[in-house]
């Protein structure tokens, strides 16, 4: 399940050019092997996604994790005026890349503060089952 709020982007042609002018200034603001890193963990998430794997641990310093989060944004929306939006919840909450208007919306913010939550007690449950599995098969001690 996974949380779908995307904003139009113009036809594939504008989808290109704001990216292509998003890469170009992303370059010359980071320098080269910024640049490179941030590119090569963006080819990552792309090529698992073709495969359709669920998870990849992307090594990033905190500052190349933004810009690199940014780049997806862009890269998924062809929009360059995305936000990220953290969301408190009790059961952890989470963040998403947003425009600036989403993130001012209320609704927005109610649809993913109900997300996230949904989201952790699915994966609460699933880490319910494996648990009982691994303790029945004596793999787990009680």
């Amino acid at each position: 399940m996974a949380y779908q709020e995307q904003p139009d982007g113009g036809d594939a042609a504008d989808r290109e050019a704001q990216t292509d002018i998003y890469l170009r200034a992303l370059r010359s603001r980071l320098g080269p092997k910024a640049f490179e890193a941030v590119v090569r963990a963006a080819l990552e998430i792309l090529a698992a996604a073709s495969r359709e794997q669920e998870r990849v641990d992307i090594d990033l310093p905190d500052d190349l994790r933004d810009e690199w989060l940014m780049l997806m944004a862009v890269l998924g929306s062809g929009r360059m005026d995305m936000r990220r939006l953290e969301i408190p919840g009790e059961e952890g909450g989470g963040w998403a890349m947003v425009t600036a208007e989403a993130a001012e919306d209320p609704a927005v913010r109610a649809r993913l503060r109900d997300f996230f939550a949904e989201r952790h007690r699915q994966r609460a449950a699933e880490r319910e089952t494996l648990e009982g599995i691994a303790r029945a098969s004596g793999m787990m001690p009680d």
